[in-house]
């Protein structure tokens, strides 16, 4: 288990009571502010949002971030027939890449046979207050992760690959496993009905992007 409360116990011995309960207040008002009025949040200046960011994006966002399971299964029913052809595609690009690593890997001098044979082993809402809603989802969710503490990881388990909106792949550490979710199966990074080199250019790596992740800091 990740050592973050010992370290914790441990700063709480030099670090003064006052500046910790004062950093803990802050950082719950820093998470509040885009949840209030254009006054608050105007009080959080970032530049990048003002230019890319449309407000449609932030709400979609929160959605996608806090209900994703619910927007995820909206998303599968509208576009099953596509997801299916998209994914049988993705799956095949998966191999390629995934066989790519293992045939490097198999044939460089420069890494040791038990260095090489790791790598292939691893290869409750209201309609009426938006800010009380997603306090509650935030609570909701500690809780869960909390109530998590002390048990063993159920690999595969089907909650931790169930935003299927999300246009990203990711490497999870835990299950030793990468996800390709159908959100990122479109233009520009996907196209069944282009050439196959310009989906390996862009899907593909993304792929091996997520697979690196099993042989960097986070995967060892």
């Amino acid at each position: 288990m990740d050592n973050s409360f010992e370290k914790e116990g441990r700063m709480r011995m030099f670090v003064d009571t006052m500046v910790l309960a004062n950093y803990t207040l802050w950082r719950v008002v820093q998470q509040s502010l885009p949840l209030l009025s254009e006054e608050w949040r105007e009080m959080e200046y970032d530049p990048s949002k003002i230019l890319t960011e449309n407000r449609y994006e932030e709400c979609l966002a929160s959605i996608r971030d806090n209900m994703g399971i619910a927007l995820s299964a909206y998303y599968v029913q509208n576009y099953k027939s596509i997801i299916k052809e998209r994914k049988d595609a993705a799956e095949m690009y998966k191999n390629y890449v995934h066989q790519e690593y293992i045939d490097i890997k198999n044939n460089v001098d420069w890494t040791f046979d038990r260095a090489r044979e790791r790598f292939k082993a691893k290869l409750t809402l209201n309609s009426t207050s938006y800010f009380l809603n997603t306090l509650s989802i935030r609570k909701w969710s500690t809780d869960y992760s909390f109530s998590l503490a002390g048990k063993p990881n159920v690999k595969g388990d089907w909650k931790k690959y169930s935003k299927a909106t999300v246009p990203q792949t990711f490497y999870h550490v835990k299950d030793n496993s990468i996800e390709i979710p159908a959100g990122i199966l479109n233009l520009p990074i996907f196209s069944s009905s282009r050439p196959r080199y310009l989906n390996f250019g862009s899907l593909g790596f993304t792929i091996a992007h997520a697979l690196a992740h099993a042989l960097d800091d986070k995967g060892n």
